[in-house]
């Protein structure tokens, strides 16, 4: 594909994360690929290219979630860490948190070998009747390899509003144009000096 080209494949019903990654076969080719997630907003890609270089096989962000949320995550079971990187031995979507093999969450980041696309075509729906991305990369465990990567840095998780307020915010906050306004209303609003318009 030629740089700076874009392609659009459109997922006709919502039959899970793994169907939709299926999709994209024929623009893929041949070589690893990333999947991005946009409700998450996380410093991990470029992070984890460099460590898929030396690697290789799947490779996918993790960051460690509080108990009472890992029923919302695909789980990863680590076999050793180095580094941000988790070599694994399983992963399990969307476990109670009683039978989850450990608290890192699998997070909107994914370094995949083409290989991916033959589990896909064979893989039974899973979690909620979806095809389940973490189901076919569990499956090709053995064969291409999966490691778990734990980035460095802050996650947004904007799929829900106060995840994307809080990214907005944060964002505002570290830019030098727009910090002082934003830190001003803040300031008017906790003391009662400004009111909503």
């Amino acid at each position: 594909m030629p740089e700076g080209s874009v392609s659009f494949v459109r997922q006709e019903a919502q039959r899970g994360l793994g169907h939709a990654v299926s999709l994209a076969r024929r623009l893929v080719g041949d070589e690893p690929f990333a999947v991005l997630l946009p409700d998450d907003v996380i410093p991990a890609l470029a992070q984890m290219v460099g460590a898929h270089t030396t690697q290789g096989g799947h490779m996918i962000a993790t960051e460690e979630v509080p108990a009472n949320r890992i029923s919302s995550y695909g789980v990863v079971d680590i076999a050793r860490q180095q580094g941000a990187v988790q070599a694994l031995r399983g992963l399990v979507e969307k476990p109670k948190a009683e039978d989850a093999p450990s608290r890192f969450g699998i997070v909107g980041r994914y370094i995949l070998e083409p290989s991916i696309f033959d589990g896909l075509v064979s893989q039974k729906p899973g979690s909620g009747g979806e095809i389940q991305l973490t189901d076919a990369i569990a499956s090709d465990l053995r064969t291409a390899g999966v490691n778990g990567f734990a980035f460095d840095g802050e996650r947004f998780d904007c799929g829900s509003v106060p995840g994307y307020l809080e990214a907005t915010i944060a964002f505002a906050l570290d830019r030098p144009e727009l910090c002082n306004g934003v830190s001003q209303f803040f300031a008017a609003r906790s003391t009662g000096n400004l009111r909503a318009a």
